[in-house]
């Protein structure tokens, strides 16, 4: 019996919706990636009772849903159809650059489609979301083989660092910008080139943010390069943290 996990492709419940939603646009600084698509959510920052705010979101939602209803249900289908094709070779791949096995108590992983471009990950119960409607499937299997680099990444780091709090695998840790940069590098390796064909993206800051002349991003991927060939993940894992631990974020 093959030990690597499968991705279940399903809608966002609402409540969940409304309460990210709610997340990135007041507790967070990246609500101008909500803007984007949906510019009329705006208008609640006119809305001063807490209440009202969330019941202005609810039905913006339910309404948005509403009328996509139809994309979203065809997408699950599509990204799903799409990601079974290169599930197995993915995983198997990842697990080999990463060098750690998939746990045997995680067979699900579970993939939310939700009208939200934002896409957290959870630890916790290996869970994520994805925009139900990318105009380009690369750029959905991109952000599934992201969240799920997270996921085994972390795996990897609790077997190296067990006495670390798990606390610091979220944002704003250093050990969180790590994963974040680590990730898109990872997808960018040409064995994981030859699967997604398409050059993984890094977040925005990673590439402004500078050491020396270069950004951070390009400053890690030519390290990677550097190393792969030459040493263990687990002590290349270990050069970028002592590295990263130097720079101010």
């Amino acid at each position: 019996m093959s030990d690597l996990p499968k991705i279940q492709f399903l809608e966002l419940p609402i409540e969940m919706e409304k309460e990210f939603f709610y997340n990135f646009l007041f507790k967070s600084d990246l609500s101008k990636y909500i803007f984007k698509r949906h510019p009329r959510i705006e208008n609640v920052y006119k809305i001063k009772s807490l209440e009202k705010r969330m019941k202005f979101i609810e039905k913006y939602i339910e309404d948005y849903r509403d009328i996509n209803f139809k994309t979203i249900k065809h997408n699950i289908l599509n990204y799903e159809l799409a990601w079974k094709k290169i599930e197995k070779e993915y995983f198997t791949t990842l697990a080999q650059i990463i060098d750690i096995k998939w746990p045997r108590n995680r067979k699900i992983i579970k993939a939310y489609l939700s009208i939200n471009s934002i896409c957290p990950r959870f630890l916790k119960d290996w869970t994520f979301t994805t925009y139900y409607n990318y105009p380009n499937t690369k750029d959905v299997l991109e952000v599934i083989m992201h969240e799920c680099c997270h996921f085994l990444y972390f795996e990897k780091w609790k077997k190296i660092f067990p006495k670390m709090s798990q606390k610091r695998f979220e944002s704003p840790y250093i050990e969180w910008h790590l994963s974040e940069i680590i990730a898109p590098i990872i997808l960018n390796d040409k064995r994981i080139q030859r699967i997604l064909k398409k050059k993984a993206k890094f977040y925005e800051e990673y590439d402004n943010t500078k050491i020396g002349n270069e950004s951070i991003a390009d400053h890690f991927s030519q390290l990677y390069l550097n190393c792969v060939d030459k040493m263990s993940f687990e002590k290349l894992l270990k050069i970028f943290y002592k590295k990263i631990k130097n720079i101010k974020i």
